[in-house]
């Protein structure tokens, strides 16, 4: 048999609050109740700083816009665009991994407008 101090039962319950957050989000994606494409995930975000990540470089973005797309129903969750500006003329045409503290990386295709300085990522899950 073997002892086990007050002291060890406490240290293994206060770890275990502590963990616990974690193993629920965890176990969401695991899951599949988190949508990492849902609009809702973004509205709250507007003029918020991303990161798009390539293999090699990051450029620091802004989350600018999200619009309604023409034919989906106004605010559709799953039918939606993002806009995006940076200061400099960032990456060109395609995928990339959007980033942001607090964000589970999500990775979008975007495209640049003329100046490589706004980029729309579309979203159209029927």
């Amino acid at each position: 048999m073997t002892d086990t101090s007050r002291r060890t039962v406490l240290r293994a319950g206060a770890f275990g609050v502590l963990l616990a957050p974690l193993a629920s989000v965890r176990t969401a994606f695991a899951a599949g109740t988190v949508n990492l494409y849902s609009r809702s995930r973004f509205r709250f975000l507007l003029k918020a700083k991303f990161a798009l990540v390539s293999g090699t470089s990051t450029w620091a973005v802004t989350l600018v816009k999200v619009s309604d797309l023409a034919g989906a129903p106004k605010g559709d969750d799953g039918r939606y665009g993002l806009t995006f500006s940076s200061a400099t003329p960032g990456p060109p045409q395609g995928s990339y991994s959007l980033n942001r503290n607090g964000f589970a990386a999500t990775e979008f295709f975007v495209v640049p407008d003329a100046t490589g300085r706004t980029y729309q990522a579309i979203v159209n899950r029927v």
